[in-house]
């Protein structure tokens, strides 16, 4: 791979993905470090319609996490999950109208 070239990651910009403790995200794009050349996903937190009128927009984070750690495995309850697994946006619509 050339220097200073990213590799094509855009099959995960805009997905919907949840975090194995929970949450879900949305990627926003893939980025590269710029000293270490070290590839990243930048992603937010999505809220549930029920959970947005705690929110304050100023207090909006961006997450940015390591490709590999993005695509990495835990062990929870004795078996090796993804840390984020991607989810289909029709299940978010449907989270997100479910009471919590």
């Amino acid at each position: 791979m050339a220097k200073n070239t990213l590799p094509d990651f855009s099959f995960l910009t805009g997905a919907i993905v949840r975090h194995y403790m929970g949450d879900c995200y949305r990627v926003i794009c893939s980025a590269q470090k710029v000293k270490t050349e070290q590839h990243m996903i930048i992603y937010e937190r999505i809220y549930r319609r029920s959970e947005i009128m705690d929110q304050n927009p100023k207090n909006r984070v961006i997450w940015a996490r390591d490709m590999d750690s993005f695509l990495d495995h835990v062990k929870k309850d004795n078996e090796m999950i993804p840390c984020f697994k991607r989810i289909d946006p029709t299940h978010w619509a449907k989270l997100n109208s479910s009471k919590r």
